[in-house]
């Protein structure tokens, strides 16, 4: 195993079932070329959002990474990169074609670093569509971290669920430099500095315990906040371990067991179908819950549209077509009201182009010289004052303008109502 690999693993802290990570870099560790492939940007297409029967189905497998690089497809491994996660998510949620969303997964898990974003992503969806959760044969630690935002969860006899934690690995090289004759001195500003290089010290240990503590803590929270959980049941099991899935469902990490029939033998055994009739009733339970949640974020999504177009009409009482088109545009209250400035920037500039033009006024005079609405004589009106401003300040005429507008309120209404706004 070379060192650029041993090098890497130290860089991330992991969310991964230990086994499947000593896999992974063992055999990234043994490809040819590998120190030179790693070196080079190899683009690799993401993947794309599939939809069926208007549910999205999002593939969660391989290893999980912040952003996947291209050399690890290139190579042929499963990988899928939580910004991968996160954009699919979006992509299912603004496609008025999909309805629902399952994610489907197979993972070991990966690294900790984009785990907590692409979490959020899947809890907050629930809010505007059901999100339910496949699992097909393994869902270990940040996998199962992102699973468990679903709002149910299935999986097959034999999937494997759990290893809640976090770990991080550092290795000690004085051993092996002392074999070969080699004497590593370490000249750090602090004792933390070049851990690893050196025995590393108690306190080191401490330091790197203490943010491993802290990101499993995250970890904890999310479960118990995506499975409905108190904290402390979800720190119980947050010991690294993997259940089977009926163990996990008794735990209440997942909700349904799915048991195939057997078609070629009916006498399956009266466990067989006990489990079979708890499963069918668990499932009936859960598309229950899952369809009240639906109908719950629907309701809730119609009030906060209905709040949102009251505020904009509130806000632009004098162009209610102004406020219809930024609420079908999506728009919110701050937003609209950027694109009103934006508007009211493009007129003015527009009356002063068209005044100048058929009064032949030469530039930088009063082009609006009727609409004197303070009525104290040429050179007073709004548009002349901006420049003013502008000039003297040494400002953007915009910024002018806007600063006038709330330094003269009646100035600058009397000029909006002159360009008919």
């Amino acid at each position: 195993m070379n060192e650029a690999i041993l090098t890497e693993i130290q860089t991330h802290k992991w969310a991964m079932e230990p086994t499947a990570l000593k896999a992974f870099v063992e055999k990234v560790a043994n490809l040819s070329a590998v120190s030179v492939i790693t070196s080079v940007t190899v683009d690799m297409p993401k993947k794309i959002l599939q939809v069926v029967d208007g549910v999205a189905k999002i593939k969660i497998s391989g290893v999980l990474i912040k952003s996947v690089p291209g050399w690890i497809r290139l190579f042929g491994f499963d990988a899928t990169g939580y910004d991968e996660i996160t954009g699919q998510i979006a992509e299912a949620l603004d496609d008025n074609e999909v309805s629902a969303i399952e994610l489907i997964v197979s993972s070991p898990g990966g690294t900790v670093a984009g785990v907590t974003e692409a979490a959020d992503a899947i809890f907050n969806a629930r809010n505007i569509k059901p999100v339910t959760a496949v699992v097909e044969d393994l869902a270990a630690s940040g996998a199962y971290w992102l699973t468990s935002q679903a709002q149910s969860i299935t999986a097959g006899r034999t999937a494997e669920i759990g290893s809640i934690g976090v770990y991080s690995v550092y290795y000690d090289w004085t051993g092996f430099d002392e074999k070969a004759g080699i004497k590593t001195i370490v000249i750090r500003s602090g004792e933390h500095k070049g851990m690893g290089f050196d025995t590393i010290t108690d306190n080191q240990i401490a330091a790197v315990q203490e943010i491993i503590d802290g990101l499993a803590g995250q970890f904890i929270d999310s479960v118990a906040a995506g499975r409905n959980k108190s904290t402390e049941t979800i720190k119980e099991l947050a010991t690294g371990k993997l259940w089977i899935a009926e163990k996990a469902r008794e735990m209440g990490l997942i909700d349904i067991v799915t048991i195939k029939k057997n078609n070629n033998n009916q006498n399956t055994g009266e466990s067989v179908m006990a489990n079979e009739k708890q499963t069918n009733q668990s499932e009936e339970e859960v598309k229950a819950k899952v369809e009240a949640a639906a109908e719950e974020a629907k309701q809730k999504h119609a009030s906060d549209e209905k709040k949102r177009l009251a505020e904009l009409k509130g806000a632009f009482p004098n162009d209610l077509e102004f406020a219809i088109e930024q609420f079908e545009a999506g728009a919110s209250l701050i937003e609209a009201k950027a694109a009103f400035a934006d508007v009211l920037q493009k007129k003015l500039d527009e009356k002063e182009k068209e005044e100048e033009k058929e009064k032949g006024k030469e530039a930088g005079a009063d082009p609006l010289k009727s609409v004197d609405s303070a009525g104290e004589g040429d050179g007073d009106n709004f548009v002349t004052l901006g420049k003013k401003m502008a000039k003297e300040e040494k400002i953007p005429l915009g910024q002018a303008y806007k600063k006038l507008a709330r330094e003269q309120p009646e100035l600058h209404k009397a000029y909006k109502e002159s360009l008919g706004l």
